[in-house]
């Protein structure tokens, strides 16, 4: 039985979590089946702040060095929303003018449909003020459906959050898939609201923006599983082990 670790962030991660980040861009699907971008400017906008302004924040799912899946564990969105605008949109911005990015004419299309959907549903009211922490996840095209080891980062990410007084959390998630927000509320979720997407291709099923919420110290004992695994040090089901390591300083 293979044993896949669950630690920190470290920054030889940093590659494999950008580009995992692109190849489940959109609904599980890479970048380019939904759009002509350039996948250092995706990059950069949808991980560079947990990489480099949080990193004690993200934790990680090996197999020896292979990066199978990640978690953005962010403590504070006040934070990350001054943070990201500053030294993440704004250097972006420049990539673009300077020509460190390709430019996404090709994308534009999509890119204005995109923008269009995100209008339409209500520009997301993310309830951030009320639910301070927020948690993003992805794992590798192989490993989608493995709910143990979804939930083995999940709970990693809850330990996190406890640790520092953040009980309050919440998520976005886009899907085309019920049994994902299935997945979610067996988490302990709760739906805050939902918004309808632009789809990545016409033949899909409609794509909707899922705004989650969670009171860690309220809701189902779920979220708080992953302190007893611990003191075992493995959590056990039928698919492989999953370990979960802490950092020196939670020992």
């Amino acid at each position: 039985m293979r044993a896949i670790d669950v630690s920190p962030y470290r920054s030889g991660d940093r590659e494999q979590i950008r580009r995992l980040c692109c190849d489940v861009a959109y609904a599980g699907q890479p970048l380019e089946r939904w759009i002509d971008l350039d996948r250092e400017l995706f990059a950069d906008l949808f991980t560079r702040y947990y990489t480099d302004f949080e990193p004690s924040s993200v934790f990680v799912a090996r197999d020896k060095d292979e990066v199978l899946g990640y978690v953005f564990a962010c403590l504070n969105t006040a934070r990350y929303r001054r943070v990201w605008r500053r030294h993440v949109v704004l250097p972006a911005l420049g990539g673009i003018v300077t020509g460190r990015y390709a430019l996404p004419w090709k994308g534009l299309p999509r890119l204005m449909n995109l923008g269009i959907s995100y209008v339409r549903s209500g520009c997301l009211k993310v309830p951030w003020r009320r639910y301070p922490g927020h948690v993003h996840i992805n794992t590798a095209p192989a490993c989608r459906g493995r709910t143990t080891l979804s939930r083995a980062l999940m709970h990693r990410a809850f330990d996190h959050f406890a640790s520092h007084g953040v009980f309050r959390i919440h998520g976005v998630v886009m899907t085309s898939r019920a049994r994902m927000l299935e997945k979610y509320e067996r988490l302990g979720f709760k739906v805050d609201s939902s918004h309808g997407a632009a789809r990545p291709d016409p033949k899909r099923n409609q794509a909707f923006w899922l705004v989650l919420t969670m009171d860690l110290a309220k809701g189902s004992l779920r979220p708080m599983e992953s302190v007893h695994m611990r003191r075992r040090g493995t959590l056990r089901r039928k698919e492989p082990t999953i370990s979960c390591s802490l950092p020196p300083s939670e020992a």
